[in-house]
């Protein structure tokens, strides 16, 4: 089961008739939140493969983990402090192989599956979970104002023109002293 939009994937089609699966594989589209957890709790291992990255945290792979299932995941410089047990890694230079070779290994293995199952909830649930995200953000936010702003001496003027000069003399030429 393919869950969520192929629609970039225009080759899709072809390489599942070209591998003799086409009968065996249901595209889902697009499938709404709510329904997430009945395909997760259906998936015997979940990829999560990102190219290109920001380097941002992949919320579906969470989700993946949150409902303790095994997953595979690319293997990306931003992910370097992701434990081994928790996730397999993909090299992208060798995706093809890296992938097939992985996967081969977890369909016969039903207790590294479990393994990465059980650590990769673990894991989610030490540092990933909604309350923990909600209480980091009132941290962050919190020391962030307890500090003193920073001293913008040495920044590039994109970063430090407040952009109202234009409005100000629109204003001044009607006699309104803008400051704030």
């Amino acid at each position: 089961m393919l869950v969520g939009e192929a629609d970039s994937y225009t080759g899709l089609a072809d390489d599942l008739a070209r591998h003799g699966i086409a009968d065996r594989v249901r595209i889902t589209g697009y499938v709404p939140d709510e329904a997430i957890g009945a395909h997760l709790r259906a998936a015997d291992v979940c990829l999560c493969l990102r190219w290109p990255t920001a380097q941002e945290s992949s919320a579906s792979w969470l989700r993946c983990l949150a409902a303790a299932r095994p997953t595979v995941i690319s293997d990306l410089a931003h992910l370097v402090d992701v434990p081994a047990d928790v996730a397999c890694r993909i090299d992208l230079l060798d995706e093809d192989r890296a992938l097939a070779q992985t996967m081969q290994s977890l369909s016969t293995d039903p207790k590294r599956r479990a393994n990465l199952a059980g650590a990769g909830h673990a894991y989610w649930a030490a540092g990933h979970t909604l309350t923990l995200m909600a209480e980091d953000y009132r941290r962050v936010l919190r020391d962030t104002a307890a500090r003193p702003a920073p001293d913008v001496h040495d920044l590039p003027a994109h970063l430090t023109d407040d952009h109202t000069a234009h409005a100000r003399a629109i204003a001044r030429a009607f006699g309104v002293a803008v400051d704030f």
